[in-house]
């Protein structure tokens, strides 16, 4: 796999994970901040907010991303060594932040004071 291809991926699934951040955010507000307590209402509801969100910020985040992305990855593709193991280690990076934050998001887990402690 060339690293055209390798950008592609790893933005493609920053991607995914970027608009399932979204989503989880916007669904968790709405079992918090609204009233309703009716579960066949409000996964019709939810399921709405999955098409809703994921469509247009699928393909904002896409062409947003992707610039995001290919800058990040070429700045550290300059920095750490160039190449293929540039590109593995920002996608990596990416793959932590996200990590962290949907730890945050589902389990109410800050992976930084958790690491902090341990040191």
């Amino acid at each position: 796999m060339n690293s055209k291809n390798l950008t592609k991926f790893f933005v493609f699934i920053l991607t995914i994970f970027i608009a399932e951040i979204v989503s989880t955010v916007a669904k968790n507000y709405l079992n918090i901040h609204t009233g309703y307590r009716d579960p066949y209402k409000l996964t019709a509801i939810q399921m709405g907010i999955i098409v809703v969100i994921y469509y247009p910020i699928f393909t904002l985040l896409s062409g947003l991303s992707e610039f995001i992305s290919k800058n990040f990855f070429k700045k550290t593709k300059s920095a750490i060594t160039g190449g293929i193991p540039g590109l593995i280690i920002a996608f990596l990076i990416g793959l932590v932040i996200c990590y962290g934050i949907f730890l945050k998001l589902w389990h109410h887990i800050n992976i930084v004071e958790v690491l902090w402690r341990k040191l």
